[in-house]
């Protein structure tokens, strides 16, 4: 998540960075088969922000939005604000100017 975000605050400049982030995801997607339950909503929104950075903004708020959803159904009150957060700062970012931002 932080080399995800690391990059966004770069300008989208450090492919390196990028890709970091991306194998560091690879690694975590094998956790998500493990425990459904206790990996999901991160692994939502390990995909909102690389789909942010690398401009695929439909899914960015599709996952940003099933990760929120997904910590509130799973109980993680700090996750959902963390997800919160970023969600924000996605809309902040991009204007308000995609949909569901104004949600």
């Amino acid at each position: 998540l932080v080399l995800l975000a690391l990059h966004r605050q770069m300008g989208g400049s450090n492919d390196q960075i990028l890709k970091q982030g991306r194998d560091a995801m690879k690694g975590m997607e094998s956790w998500v088969n493990v425990s459904m339950a206790l990996f999901d909503n991160k692994w939502l929104l390990l995909q909102a922000e690389y789909s942010a950075c690398i401009g695929d903004h439909d899914r960015a708020q599709m996952m940003y939005l099933a990760s929120i959803n997904a910590a509130k159904d799973h109980g993680y009150t700090h996750e959902l604000a963390l997800a919160y957060e970023l969600w924000g700062n996605y809309c902040l970012a991009n204007d308000n100017k995609y949909s569901n931002c104004a949600s």
